[in-house]
């Protein structure tokens, strides 16, 4: 036992391990809320990201994206977070504390008894099932004894009790709400007799008495009990046996027990007794696992052995492995006491001091396996100096290494961040770059138009020796109109004309009647523009269908105009921008292609050498008759006239036919001399392209031609927040920052 003054170097030594965890919270808090703000960062960076992935052509930027983890370092961030809340809930305690673990009916409870000095009403240690239903931890207070019970709040009720029967059973859907589990409890799908009996303790305790203790879950905030007088604490602590108790304990989430110690060197120690694993409740494997990692220093397991049948069980390491997932140094933080019975008919001495010798090669590795009858006061105290003498000299050690595994992974997780955070900082490259992006349209522009345009000349090149369509048609117009409509009076006007005109002559008649009808036939001719300017005007839509249907750049977005009204848009548009383009798309919108400018000349040839009376030599009437020398006059008359008429017109129609056969081809030249000289002045021309460049990037043209560019102030926009963000993420993820150890 301790002398006095070992108590007060305890007590001492105690206070000053306490104190000096406090910078060290104050660090820690520090880091926990830079996590959180760095979390923060980073989901809104990981939101842009995934806008940025959708983004409409943007095939590269979302292929650099998606190698950027920011889901997967969310995760980690959170769980690490989580993992610094629970390490600072270990150190910012005013106590050190001694976690008792073990199976049902171990004596873990007994074993606190005989520390504290409580009773069975506060910490109930009776043979049969289990005794303890919640988490109790107790307290040194130099005051009469009683406790203060929190009790579950709705949401913590649902999750941490219910929704663990519902899911250790497979049972569904989980109730959302008090009342969604109230209202009705589904069927087990299991007929494993396991299953069957925490289904059971699940119906038979929560459900069929959920009225008697649903008042005590309150919405928001749990409902605390600050005093709870000795004589009434284990109505909070009991498992209920008695169909009539109010059934309480079942909304408990814990009790803390504040009562007078009998020893002053453990005043700064607590004593934290965790329900006994091996029962059929559900959850209290988690609660362990909770209170190891953030409410324990050491744990103390306790193990009865059997007086009779002995020996390490696979429930004894399974109990061990749940707590190393909790404390990942556990062997450097347990102890193991060998309950030893004392009675005759449960003395197992042989049994402890067997436990005690195959303890290793079990693979329970504590710092010491001692025997003790944990019923017996004075022997639970030694097994507590053991533990004091064992934390006053390695407890800082222990929580340095401790918290040093903590910082370990957050600084993985820094390098990690790092990592990917300068990913995200080229993941962008030339998004919203105006000037690359306008570099790598206009030379696909530029490509595309020189290849579309040169495939349309060979087109025409190769169709120019052919008869043009629109213009054939046209002369067939034109020959048939000749014949329906020649232009030769009949007999009646030519007398008449002879008589009202030509003062009786039929001669005269005759050389009238043949300006007439050249004339007549000259306005036929005329109408040789139509088929001509036809053929240029389906050039001109021709011309247009491939300028606006270019896919590398859409020219047609500039207006809603086509065929010849969008060449002339084109050119008014040019000229607004005094650009030298301009020229080629004016001439090609004005081209003309007139009969009077292409063909009236041979026609007209032939009208002079047969329908120009002054010049007629073969068609002069005779005034004698050829064979008697006598006056053919009297004999000319109207009939002869016509006939004659007839007769030159057959004629003059004939040769203006073999004539416009021949022209037949031209249009067709003509078309692709309009598009050569076309091409060379929006390609060939000097500096030409300089021209193209300055007109389609002037951004009111840029912005139609290629759509992107409308939504590249969209990017620019969400670019800078992303760089915002990513430069505040860049600036927080500084090992400085989170560094809690010295």
């Amino acid at each position: 036992m301790y002398t006095n003054q070992q108590r007060t170097n305890i007590a001492s030594r105690l206070t000053e391990i306490l104190d000096k965890r406090k910078p060290f919270i104050e660090r820690l808090t520090s880091v926990e809320n830079h996590l959180k703000t760095l979390y923060s960062t980073l989901l809104e960076l990981e939101k842009h990201r995934q806008k940025l992935i959708k983004l409409p052509d943007n095939a590269e930027i979302a292929g650099n994206l998606q190698q950027i983890n920011f889901p997967g370092l969310l995760k980690r961030l959170e769980f690490q977070t989580n993992k610094l809340a629970q390490l600072h809930k270990r150190f910012d305690r005013g106590t050190l504390n001694i976690g008792v673990v073990g199976l049902m009916g171990q004596g873990k409870s007994t074993l606190l008894k005989s520390l504290s000095g409580l009773s069975d009403d506060e910490i109930p240690a009776r043979e049969g099932g289990a005794c303890t239903a919640v988490r109790s931890t107790v307290y040194h207070q130099n005051q009469p004894t009683y406790a203060r019970v929190t009790f579950h709040d709705e949401d913590s009720f649902l999750k941490e009790v219910i929704g663990s029967y519902y899911e250790e059973l497979g049972l569904v859907p989980k109730p959302k709400s008090l009342d969604e589990f109230a209202s009705q409890l589904p069927e087990l799908p299991s007929d494993a007799a396991t299953k069957k009996a925490m289904y059971q303790r699940l119906r038979n305790e929560y459900y069929a008495h959920f009225n008697q203790y649903r008042h005590l879950l309150e919405a928001n905030s749990p409902r605390v009990l600050d005093r709870v007088p000795k004589e009434e604490i284990r109505n909070y602590v009991v498992h209920q046996q008695d169909a009539n108790s109010d059934f309480a304990v079942l909304a408990v989430r814990e009790v803390e027990i504040f009562c007078p110690f009998s020893r002053s060197e453990v005043e700064k120690i607590a004593l934290v007794d965790i329900p006994g694993l091996g029962d059929l409740r559900v959850g209290d494997e988690n609660l362990m696992l909770q209170t190891l990692g953030e409410r324990v220093d050491v744990v103390l397991f306790v193990r009865r052995p059997d007086s009779v049948r002995y020996g390490w069980e696979a429930r004894d390491t399974k109990l061990y492995d749940t707590a190393h997932k909790a404390l990942n140094d556990l062997p450097e933080r347990s102890f193991m006491v060998l309950n030893k019975m004392s009675s005759a008919d449960k003395y197992n001495s042989k049994g402890c001091e067997t436990l005690k010798r195959t303890i290793r090669e079990n693979h329970i590795e504590v710092v010491n396996c001692v025997i003790a009858d944990c019923s017996n006061p004075d022997q639970a105290n030694q097994v507590l100096e053991l533990i004091l003498d064992y934390l006053v000299n390695n407890i800082e050690d222990l929580d340095s290494k401790y918290a040093k595994a903590y910082q370990d992974h957050i600084d993985i997780l820094h390098r990690d961040l790092d990592t990917d955070l300068q990913k995200a900082s080229k993941a962008l490259a030339g998004f919203g770059d105006e000037d690359q992006l306008f570099v790598e349209r206009f030379k696909e522009f530029k490509e595309e138009l020189s290849d579309s345009l040169e495939k349309f000349l060979k087109k025409l090149r190769k169709n120019r020796e052919t008869v043009d369509p629109y213009f054939k048609a046209k002369v067939d117009t034109v020959m048939k109109a000749c014949q329906s409509d020649p232009g030769i009076p009949a007999l009646e006007e030519i007398e008449r004309q002879r008589t009202d005109r030509f003062g009786g002559s039929y001669r005269s008649t005759y050389y009238g009647s043949i300006a007439a009808m050249r004339a007549n036939l000259s306005k036929h001719f005329l109408s040789l523009n139509e088929g001509l300017q036809q053929s240029v005007e389906q050039l001109k839509s021709e011309v247009t269908n491939v300028l606006v249907n270019l896919k590398k750049g859409h020219l047609g977005n500039l207006t809603k105009e086509r065929d010849a009204k969008f060449l002339g848009v084109m050119t008014e548009l040019l000229d607004k921008y005094n650009n030298q383009l301009e020229l080629g798309f004016r001439t090609l919108w004005e081209s003309q292609v007139s009969y009077e400018g292409l063909i009236i000349h041979s026609i007209r040839q032939h009208f002079d050498d047969e329908l120009e009376p002054d010049l007629i030599n073969n068609n002069t009437l005779s005034i004698t008759n050829s064979e008697s020398g006598k006056s053919q006059v009297e004999e000319f008359n109207q009939q002869e006239v016509k006939n004659r008429l007839e007769a030159l017109h057959k004629k003059v129609v004939i040769k203006c036919k073999q004539t416009l056969d021949q022209w037949l081809t031209e249009p067709s030249q003509v078309r692709y001399f309009i598009i050569g000289e076309f091409f060379d002045r929006i390609h060939y021309a000097k500096d030409i392209g300089d021209q193209w460049r300055t007109f389609l990037r002037k951004e009111e043209i840029r912005s139609k031609v290629w759509p992107e560019f409308q939504r590249l102030k969209e990017h620019k926009q969400i670019q800078q927040e992303w760089q915002n963000l990513l430069q505040k993420a860049i600036s927080s993820n500084t090992l400085e920052s989170m560094q809690f150890l010295n």
